[in-house]
């Protein structure tokens, strides 16, 4: 639309952020949750049509699973995003192939058929909808029960040193609650990768 760059945009949104202090320590994961990219590429692929919503739905649900089980991790939003959208379009019964995906959420093939060889690799890729979509559920309204020695230790790894004592595994419950948000939590996905 502005005909500009998205690496050119990218870098002026990232010294944006800088300067408005949005972003904590150049901690720019919290600002690109792959999720929310799911309505603009959900609705060029299927235009508006009937299934947009449920697509959107399994979308989001597998970008859920695939953070508890560390997929997201280091890995750029918009792959995440496609490798998703993709899955969720064909489980809906869209007919929609990888170039399509490819040209929507801008990727390269490769990248696409990387994170779906991932995602193949998971517990949630032998789910169907309605099971994914169950345990989604599920895991939301679950609470996060600490283990009681999870910081044997006693002293705090994370950057608020002067805030009272550790809350778990060595963070304050400021970090924690961060953590959670990014990595989707420790509860309900596989061991992340050695």
């Amino acid at each position: 639309y502005l005909r500009v760059s998205v690496y050119e945009l990218g870098s002026v949104y990232l010294q944006l952020c800088e300067l408005l202090y949005i972003a904590d320590d150049k901690n720019y994961e919290k600002l690109v949750d792959p999720s929310i990219f799911i309505p603009r590429f959900s609705n060029i692929l299927l235009k508006g049509g009937t299934e947009e919503k449920a697509v959107m739905k399994t979308a989001r649900d597998i970008i859920a699973s695939m953070k508890r089980d560390w997929m997201q991790t280091g890995r750029k939003p918009s792959g995440i995003c496609g490798s998703a959208l993709y899955v969720a379009a064909l489980s809906h019964g869209i007919k929609c192939s990888k170039s399509d995906i490819v040209k929507i959420v801008h990727i390269c093939e490769a990248t696409l058929t990387k994170r779906l060889i991932e995602f193949g690799h998971t517990e949630a890729a032998s789910l169907t909808v309605d099971e994914l979509g169950e345990r989604e559920r599920v895991l939301e309204k679950r609470p996060f029960t600490l283990t009681p020695h999870s910081n044997e230790g006693g002293r705090k790894l994370c950057k608020h040193q002067d805030s009272d004592g550790p809350f778990t595994y060595g963070l304050c419950s400021s970090c924690h609650k961060d953590f959670v948000t990014l990595s989707g939590g420790l509860v309900g996905g596989s061991d992340p990768p050695a």
